[in-house]
């Protein structure tokens, strides 16, 4: 994420009609030497399902992970569905595999189930 607070995509899914159960998850990193506090939110572009952040100002340099839980109900068509994520420093990274004691490229995820 090369800007300070400003939303990077990571994750997304295109749905199609149906309520949707989401779960997502983000890893992310801080440059070495600096502590920052990051977010995330689970949406559509326009409607947020979910919210939340983390903080790593305990690092020197380090990865924290948010999870979201949120439903999407889509009437008609189909909608992409995205985590984006924001830090309060340039230089912060969305992680597809965790840096330390990584198993494979899982680290950031979104999954749907449809309900209805």
């Amino acid at each position: 994420m090369t800007s300070a607070n400003t939303f990077y995509d990571g994750p997304q899914l295109t749905l199609g009609v149906g309520t949707w159960l989401l779960i997502g998850s983000v890893c992310l990193s801080t440059p070495a030497g600096s502590a920052a506090t990051g977010s995330a939110k689970l949406w559509n572009g326009t409607t947020v399902a979910a919210s939340g952040g983390g903080s790593d100002a305990n690092y020197t340099s380090g990865q924290d992970t948010t999870a979201l839980v949120g439903i999407a109900v889509i009437a008609a068509g189909t909608e992409t569905w995205k985590v984006s994520c924001a830090c309060d420093i340039a230089g912060k990274l969305i992680l597809a595999a965790a840096t330390i004691n990584g198993a494979g490229n899982n680290a950031s995820t979104l999954v749907a189930v449809k309900i209805v």
